[in-house]
């Protein structure tokens, strides 16, 4: 699918401070090799006690890769959290 001649703004997209009133929040599972040191795994215990947090404010869909799937289910439940 390509998009062109829109822009973000023409379809009233704003991108809204953390602080402002919202329903959901997006977290991005840590994996990738790439963006992070030994494939995210020292940042998944933080991630997933900053996830125990948000959760009890608002929705929290968390993205994360095919190969990684069970990484979250295992933090989450170490934190004791459903998911």
């Amino acid at each position: 699918m390509k998009i062109e001649g829109v822009v973000p703004k023409q379809d009233d997209y704003k991108l809204l401070p953390e602080w402002s009133k919202h329903e959901e929040s997006y977290m991005l599972w840590p994996t990738r090799p790439d963006n992070w040191r030994e494939g995210g795994k020292p940042a998944q215990k933080t991630y997933a006690e900053i996830a125990k947090k948000l959760v009890s404010l608002n929705q929290l869909p968390c993205w994360l890769t095919k190969s990684s799937i069970y990484i979250p289910q295992v933090s989450l439940q170490i934190l004791a959290l459903e998911y």
